[in-house]
């Protein structure tokens, strides 16, 4: 596989624990602790890239394999969707809501049950290009249409998507900005230099920080520039000039230990830091040392989410909680 998405992988699943280590201290959490308002900024900038960027992944991926006829099958790929995001997604669910029923119900498992959202997502991205690629794989056309719908549904207030609340429909057309995107850079190659692939970065995260922190504008105006800043982050970090650099950065063992892990970090780590958070004494220590227990936990968390998601990966009688085939 190549080099950097494995890279771009690591450190999509690297950010999403990293917010969520951070959420004690920034949102609406049923058992939040006391709000840090740099943390609040600072997770608000890491979401409007995380998320995005493992989606574009995952379109990339779907995109690039689906191209050299893996996936020429349907029904094969649709029952291997079933068993590597479905079935982990709902088993995983309904473990949250037995271990959290004073905030969880069953009813969420319909909509995405809290993280596990990206799954019942994703489940679908894949259900529907799988339905309807032979109309838009090879219709450049109306694969530019359906960017310009997903523009103006990304910028468009929530409000409108939600009334889709349900299958996780709302976050698949928020996301199908990204997901087109994916499969455009899987037919485009971003060949830039060093130093226009670190301009457009700095462009990016500068649109990012501008209007997620600091300017208030209307919320589509808002978002339109938070969504550029997206994508040109996204891009930038996609750059071939990347390519010898992740190279030599994968061969790391833990780097190539997280990326095997990565799904299983996902499902993992936002059960763990939810139980953690609500140990009377820990949240304690939480509230009084707030400088240093967000990045603790993160590590903790890490270290905990890696260890078991690779014994379960490696574990014949229960491997199937993480999608894992049985050879």
């Amino acid at each position: 596989m190549n080099y950097q998405i494995q890279l771009l992988r690591v450190i999509a699943t690297l950010a999403v624990v990293l917010f969520h280590a951070l959420g004690y201290y920034t949102y609406g959490w049923p058992f939040v602790g006391m709000k840090i308002p740099i943390y609040w900024d600072f997770d608000r900038v890491i979401n409007q890239i995380n998320m995005p960027l493992f989606v574009t992944i995952s379109a990339y991926l779907y995109a690039t394999l689906e191209q050299k006829g893996k996936y020429s099958d349907r029904r094969a790929f649709v029952l291997n969707k079933i068993q590597r995001i479905l079935i982990p997604y709902l088993f995983w669910s309904v473990f949250q809501i037995m271990i959290f029923p004073s905030t969880t119900n069953m009813g969420m498992i319909l909509r995405g049950c809290l993280h596990l959202w990206f799954l019942l997502m994703l489940f679908m991205f894949f259900l529907l290009s799988a339905y309807t690629k032979q109309i838009w794989k090879n219709n450049g056309g109306l694969l530019f249409t359906l960017y310009c719908v997903s523009v103006a549904l990304k910028i468009a207030p929530p409000t409108i998507t939600n009334y889709f609340n349900f299958l996780a429909i709302n976050s698949v057309l928020s996301f199908l900005v990204y997901w087109i995107m994916g499969i455009w850079l899987s037919r485009r190659k971003i060949n830039l230099s060093l130093l226009s692939t670190i301009t457009l970065f700095v462009i990016g995260i500068s649109l990012l920080i501008t209007f997620t922190c600091w300017v208030i504008y209307p919320n589509c105006v808002s978002s339109l520039f938070r969504m550029i800043g997206s994508i040109l982050v996204i891009c930038s970090l996609f750059s071939g000039s990347l390519y010898k650099i992740s190279r030599q950065i994968t061969s790391c063992k833990m780097v190539q230990l997280i990326n095997k892990n990565s799904y299983g970090i996902y499902i993992l780590h936002h059960i763990i830091i939810w139980w953690i958070v609500q140990i009377g004494t820990v949240k304690i220590i939480l509230d009084e040392h707030y400088v240093i227990m967000p990045i603790l936990l993160f590590v903790t968390v890490t270290i905990i989410s890696v260890t078991i998601s690779e014994y379960i990966r490696k574990s014949l009688c229960i491997k199937w909680m993480l999608g894992e085939r049985y050879q």
